[in-house]
C-alpha cells in the first residue's frame, strides 16, 4: 500500500520565512476562509550551531514526526497553514517565554526565569534539556546569549506570524478559528503500567473550555467519532502556550489543539509511516474542511 505523504496541490502560494528556518506558510488553494492551522512541533531542519551531547535519536525522537504531512490537505480545505522548519528540541513554541529551568544557564537572561514542572521535572520547558527516554541532551550548560537567540531567532518569528494570521483572519467578520495539531505517544512514558496508561486516538484539548466554544471543539469531536476514532476531551492533555496565549472566544479568535495518536499513522518502534497514514491524512483534510464550512455560518 503507498504510504507517501500527499504534498500540497498545485496553486498554494507558499512563503518560506526570513530568515529561513523559521517556519513555512501555506495559503488556501481556493479562496479563503477565517481558519488557521498551525503545526510547530514537526520541524526537522536543524540549525548548524545546534549541537547536543545526545545521540540523534535521543533528539529526533521528539519531534512530532510527520504531523506537517499529515496537514498537506488543509490548503486545499480552505485554511491557512502555518509549519514550524526547527525542531523541538531548539525550542519550544508551546511553553512560556519564560518556562527555563535557571539550573541550565550560564549568565544572565533577560528576564527572570520561571520554571514550571515541565522544565523542572520534564526536561520539557521552552528549552528541551531531556531527549527521548529521558536521556539528557546537554552535558553541561547553556549560555544566556544562546538561549536567548533561540528565542529572538525562532519562538519570536514564530508567535508573530500566528499572530499575524489570526489578526488577519479575524478582518471580515470578526472571527478566527484556530487549530493546533500535535501528536502523543501510544502509552504514557511516566506511567507506562497504570490504568490509563493507553492514549486515546484522538484528545482535542481547550483549557476545560476556555480557548474555543462547546460547538467549534464539538464539530471536531463528532466528525473524528464518526470515522471510528476514541475521542477524549483534556484528557490526558489539555493544551499549551499556543491556545492558551490566542485563544480567547469573547474577542472572537476560538483555539482548539489536536493531539493524534501515533499508532494512528506510524510504526512508533521503527518511525516509519503505517498503512494508515494516507487515510488519516484524508481524514484530517475533511476535518479542516468542515470547520472551514463552519466558519462561513
Amino acid at each position: 500500500m503507498n504510504t507517501e505523504a500527499v504534498t500540497p496541490p498545485s496553486g498554494i502560494n507558499i512563503f518560506s520565512s526570513f530568515p529561513p528556518g523559521v517556519f513555512m506558510r501555506y495559503e488556501p488553494a481556493i479562496g479563503s476562509t477565517p481558519v488557521v492551522v498551525d503545526v510547530s512541533r514537526s520541524g526537522h531542519r536543524y540549525p548548524v550551531d545546534f549541537r547536543p551531547d545526545a545521540p540523534f535519536s535521543a533528539v529526533h525522537t521528539k519531534i512530532s514526526m510527520y504531523v506537517d504531512e499529515l496537514l498537506s490537505y488543509a490548503p486545499e480545505a480552505g485554511a491557512t497553514l502555518l509549519v514550524a522548519e526547527f525542531p523541538i528540541t531548539v525550542i519550544d513554541t508551546n511553553r512560556l517565554p519564560d518556562d527555563v529551568d535557571p539550573a541550565i544557564v550560564d549568565g544572565t537572561l533577560s528576564f527572570t526565569p520561571n520554571p514550571t514542572d515541565r522544565s523542572l521535572k520534564n526536561g520539557a520547558g521552552l528549552i528541551h534539556t531531556l531527549g527521548a527516554g529521558r536521556v539528557p541532551l546537554y552535558e553541561g550548560k547553556l549560555s544566556a546569549a544562546q538561549i536567548m537567540a533561540r528565542i529572538q531567532r525562532y519562538y519570536d518569528p514564530y508567535h508573530a506570524e500566528l499572530k499575524r494570521l489570526l489578526e488577519k483572519a479575524k478582518e471580515g467578520q470578526n472571527k478566527a478559528y484556530h487549530l493546533s495539531f500535535h501528536c502523543m505517544s501510544s502509552i504514557d512514558p511516566k506511567n507506562p503500567d497504570g490504568a490509563d496508561a493507553r492514549r486515546p486516538d484522538i484528545c482535542l484539548g481547550d483549557l476545560n473550555g476556555q480557548t474555543c466554544g462547546t460547538e467549534f471543539r464539538e464539530i471536531v469531536a463528532e466528525y473524528f467519532g464518526k470515522q471510528g476514532y476514541e475521542v477524549a476531551i483534556n484528557s490526558p492533555f489539555k493544551g499549551g502556550q499556543l491556545i492558551e496565549r490566542y485563544g480567547k472566544p469573547e474577542a472572537g479568535t476560538e483555539s482548539l489543539q489536536v493531539e493524534l495518536c501515533k499508532r494512528l499513522f506510524m510504526n512508533e518502534a521503527n518511525g516509519e509511516r503505517s498503512e494508515k497514514f494516507c487515510e488519516l491524512q484524508r481524514q484530517l483534510g475533511e476535518v479542516v474542511r468542515q470547520v472551514c464550512e463552519y466558519s462561513k455560518r
